[in-house]
């Protein structure tokens, strides 16, 4: 690109409410818990940043946190409605930033080979599979949401993929899906059904802003985890083990 592109950082948005992760048991423990997939679960950041530097190679002159709060305010919404996949929401946010066709073209493909790649190595976040083996075993239900452009069943294989599938008493549900049968902006009230419990007993964990934002106007408690963002509407978890204080289970040591 001739002229690189400028991201301004991002400075919209409430503050996280405590500034850095602090005790979370405060509160009455949550009757149920619903986590996200991606970023949660798993870690998507490795990707994010390889796109990102990719990009940057290519003249898109940004930072991490400002460069994903555009696409995710701009254009990520849309491909977690379902209304587009995730290439084709990425080629019209580099399009609306003015790169120009050739180039664009060469990073999607660069970026849709290098993702394949990514996908067949995921692996569980530390403490994760211990973590909710010991909420299962609790009896605490765990439901699982994916913001993102795959159906249900995708997301199902991935748990499978991770080992993880057992440990989801509550459900999963894929905003794609949803939002293919119009149900997209009541994506955690669907969640909050099925769970057959009223939203402030449910916890919300997520990495991103727009969905907690929603989560919270839905009634739901949140937590940010495994985050890059620099402010959320909500305290932070340090660790996903948190969990088990959060939900008042005996203490026991998670292995790493």
């Amino acid at each position: 690109m001739s002229e690189p592109t400028n991201f301004a950082p991002a400075t919209s948005g409430s503050p996280n409410a405590s500034g850095s992760p602090g005790s979370i048991a405060s509160e009455s423990p949550p009757a149920a818990l619903l986590i996200e997939l991606c970023g949660v679960l798993y870690d998507d950041s490795c990707w994010r940043r390889w796109m990102l530097q990719l990009l940057t190679r290519m003249g898109v002159s940004t930072q991490y946190a400002a460069f994903y709060q555009t696409w995710e305010q701009e254009h990520f919404g849309r491909v977690c409605a379902g209304e587009m996949d995730y290439w084709q929401g990425m080629r019209a946010f580099l399009r609306s930033v003015g790169m120009p066709p050739g180039l664009l073209n060469e990073a999607c493909a660069a970026g849709q080979s290098r993702r394949k790649q990514w996908e067949r190595s995921i692996r569980p976040l530390p403490t994760v599979v211990d973590t909710l083996r010991l909420l299962q075993q609790s009896d605490v239900p765990v439901a699982v949401i994916a913001h993102a452009s795959f159906s249900r069943q995708t997301a199902q294989r991935k748990l499978r993929e991770l080992g993880l599938i057992r440990h989801v008493t509550g459900g999963v549900h894929a905003t794609a899906d949803l939002g293919k049968a119009g149900r997209f902006g009541s994506r955690f009230r669907v969640a909050t059904e099925c769970l057959s419990l009223p939203p402030e007993r449910i916890v919300y964990v997520g990495c991103g802003r727009l969905a907690i934002e929603q989560a919270l106007d839905d009634g739901l408690r949140c937590f940010g985890f495994n985050t890059d963002l620099t402010t959320l509407p909500c305290e932070l978890l340090d660790n996903f083990a948190s969990l088990g204080e959060l939900c008042a289970l005996p203490a026991r040591r998670l292995a790493g």
